[in-house]
């Protein structure tokens, strides 16, 4: 082989080797969520951060019982991101007798364990506040029904902030 055809076939070669994909490097930063839960099914959730997008949440913490650890949903464009909730600390509960309004607040814990599609190997922790407002219905006396009842409208927003590491 001429010292001409060596010199190519090293440079192909090394031009080859620059093209070729490398091992991915792990990206660890900050993450928020806010989720806006109105009614049962699928709720918003919004994301600044690793991840920006809007996409749906769906979880089962009405099927464990109540402060049990719970499994949460996050569904964007680029996959799901899978999530365990846990309580951190008693609800604050705050009932107006006047007008029928209860307010919750929790503080959670979550921890990122995994996911399908962009997400897959995600990891990560964050600290979620919750605020819930319920309005109860009243009697045909006008008294508010017992805690309990179903309300006749409830909102929960839920924001959360930690990091997550996206493989």
């Amino acid at each position: 082989m001429s010292m001409k055809k060596r010199a190519v076939a090293t440079l192909v070669g090394g031009l080859s080797l620059l093209a070729s994909p490398g091992q991915a490097i792990a990206e660890t930063g900050s993450q928020r969520f806010t989720i806006i839960q109105v009614g049962d099914g699928p709720h918003r959730i919004v994301a600044t951060g690793l991840i920006t997008g809007v996409g749906t949440e769906v979880d089962n913490r009405t099927q464990v019982p109540p402060g049990s650890p719970f499994q949460a949903t996050y569904t964007f464009s680029e996959g799901e991101l899978f999530a365990t909730v846990a309580r951190a600390g008693r609800p604050q509960i705050e009932f107006n007798p006047s007008s029928c309004v209860t307010t919750v607040n929790i503080v959670d814990t979550q921890r990122i364990t995994g996911g399908t599609g962009a997400f897959h190997g995600a990891s990560g922790s964050s600290t979620d506040t919750i605020s819930v407002t319920s309005v109860g219905a009243r009697d045909s006396e006008g008294r508010c029904l017992p805690p309990g009842s179903p309300p006749l409208f409830e909102i929960g927003i839920i924001r959360t902030e930690g990091s997550l590491t996206l493989p």
